[in-house]
């Protein structure tokens, strides 16, 4: 009977972080800024900026307001997290979808990436929702790296390698 429990409580959490991951409509969405497939695109004004020193343990957060949440970017020191309804997402823990991991530390440890610096925010609503964060457009030779927050349950930001355009 336990071994059962274990077995379907393993599945559900397996097939939770499945599906909680961002889909193909959803990145090329994200990396695109405009709707695909089943997903559509809002973009995040960022003009009405509100700042706060201790967002959430010990982060700075610089924020807007979208749809009745709080929505930004926050810094802790070296540390980058994407800020979302009073909480810190960090950076550094993202899931790397297209990239091995120590690629993807390797990035951050050097500060090749981070949410601070110029990026593209939408709001991606399709089969699930996400804040999504477009970095390294503005630069040429730069491939962007998009960061995607599920803002469902599973609040995971996941880290993924784009195309260059």
């Amino acid at each position: 009977m336990i071994k059962e429990i274990l077995t379907v409580a393993l599945t559900l959490s397996v097939f939770s972080a499945i599906a909680a991951r961002p889909n193909a409509d959803d990145i090329a969405a994200c990396q695109n800024g405009k709707s695909h497939g089943l997903t559509t695109v809002t973009e995040i004004p960022f003009q009405e900026l509100s700042e706060e020193d201790d967002y959430w343990r010990g982060y700075t957060a610089t924020t807007v307001e979208f749809k009745g949440k709080s929505i930004g970017y926050a810094k802790k020191g070296d540390a980058e997290g994407i800020a979302f309804n009073r909480r810190v997402y960090p950076i550094a823990q993202a899931d790397p979808t297209n990239m091995p991991r120590s690629q993807f530390n390797d990035l951050v440890k050097r500060g090749s990436i981070g949410v601070i610096q110029p990026s593209d925010w939408y709001w991606l609503k399709g089969k699930q929702q996400f804040v999504c964060v477009v970095t390294n457009r503005s630069m040429t030779k730069a491939v962007p790296i998009l960061f995607l927050l599920n803002t469902g349950k599973d609040k995971r930001v996941y880290a993924v390698e784009g195309t260059a355009q």
